[in-house]
């Protein structure tokens, strides 16, 4: 229980940190840091010693606590070298990213933390086929995408003009260049395709994605029905992707 205590108040001395803190403060922090190492360093000592340097390390947790220990030495260095209002050099600054494994030590003394990475270790190989088949699937569909639609799910902005030949010169309503332009989710490439899959497999505004696909022609903008066939496509992606 005193060991636990320990590791709390190790966490929140990491919590309390702020750059720019007095030179009073820096050293409170640094002896309090200074104690808890000393502490955690004795109770290492003592494990060592009663139950010997091989079966202490056959438990891999107590490796969790030997990285946790060995990251806090430059972390005490700096602290007591750094005064107040002091910057800390660019090149030392990455030392202080070493606190975030201090928390670790409660992995390797809180048997429901260890059983609950345990279970998510023992369940990795199950979630990582699971990965692999839906990405399979999103990259077929998306593949499928770019041979249907690359290139047809685009529009004037001039929207009185249908064929990308003729949308040229000034838009007459707006003062503007006609621009040429493609739909937010499109097919041109395997990149939006393969995401375009997937934000239709989240049935977020599937159906109109379905129609712009329904409505597109090779250098046409929207021609409403073109090819009603691909909706076939789209309701199988959501159907097999959702």
């Amino acid at each position: 229980r005193v060991y636990m205590i320990c590791i709390v108040a190790d966490v929140v001395l990491v919590c309390f940190y702020q750059p720019g803190m007095g030179e009073s403060q820096l050293h409170a922090m640094a002896l309090a840091t200074t104690i808890l190492f000393a502490f955690f360093c004795l109770e290492l000592t003592l494990s060592l010693v009663t139950q010997g340097f091989q079966t202490y390390f056959q438990e891999s947790w107590h490796w969790i606590d030997l990285l946790a220990l060995g990251c806090t030495v430059p972390d005490v260095i700096l602290q007591w070298t750094i005064t107040g209002g002091e910057e800390i050099p660019h090149n030392l600054r990455f030392l202080f990213m070493l606190r975030c494994l201090r928390p670790l030590r409660l992995i390797g003394r809180t048997f429901s933390l260890r059983l609950l990475l345990k279970s998510i270790w023992d369940s990795g190989r199950a979630v990582s086929i699971t990965i692999f088949v839906t990405s399979s699937v999103f990259v077929i569909f998306g593949i499928l995408g770019v041979e249907l639609f690359h290139g047809k799910m685009h529009y004037c902005s001039d929207v009185v003009v249908v064929a990308k030949d003729l949308c040229v010169g000034v838009d007459p309503t707006t003062g503007y260049n006609r621009v040429w332009l493609k739909r937010p989710l499109h097919y041109d490439w395997i990149g939006p395709s393969i995401l375009t899959v997937f934000v239709l497999s989240t049935k977020d505004r599937w159906a109109s994605v379905m129609w712009e696909g329904v409505d597109s022609m090779y250098g046409m903008g929207p021609t409403q029905n073109a090819d009603m066939y691909y909706t076939i496509f789209f309701i199988g992606v959501v159907v097999v992707g959702g």
